[in-house]
């Protein structure tokens, strides 16, 4: 089982994005803060299999919960989201080996990029 966490700080993006994956056949956790995000990185009941967070989680960013679920689960795969490009966080999300998706995601876009993603990753 390839379980998604997505973590997010508008929660009906997160849902929305969970909804899609969830048609898609993907067991979605999500969480709207860093905490509740890193609650969710846990190897029960499965691994996390892909992390995706936005930049913004209040006094952290998903950068950090990237670093944080890299120490646990070094092969999880990672997409880092924020609403304006910044160059240097994109920088250290490929230093961490996170896609980096900045601006209005397309939920389709993401759909495809996750699934190819999962795919790619599958033992």
């Amino acid at each position: 089982m390839q379980r998604i966490v997505i973590v997010h700080e508008d929660s009906a993006s997160a849902s929305a994005w969970a909804a899609r994956l969830a048609v898609a056949g993907y067991p979605v956790a999500t969480a709207s803060s860093f905490e509740e995000g890193k609650a969710l990185m846990t190897p029960a009941p499965a691994p996390p299999a892909l992390l995706v967070a936005s930049v913004k989680l209040g006094a952290f960013n998903g950068l950090h919960l990237v670093i944080r679920g890299r120490q646990d689960f070094p092969h999880m795969a990672a997409i880092l989201t924020s609403a304006t490009h910044d160059a240097t966080l994109a920088a250290e999300a490929s230093r961490y080996g996170a896609l980096y998706f900045s601006g209005p995601v397309d939920e389709d876009e993401l759909v495809s990029v996750i699934t190819r993603i999962l795919t790619d990753n599958a033992v």
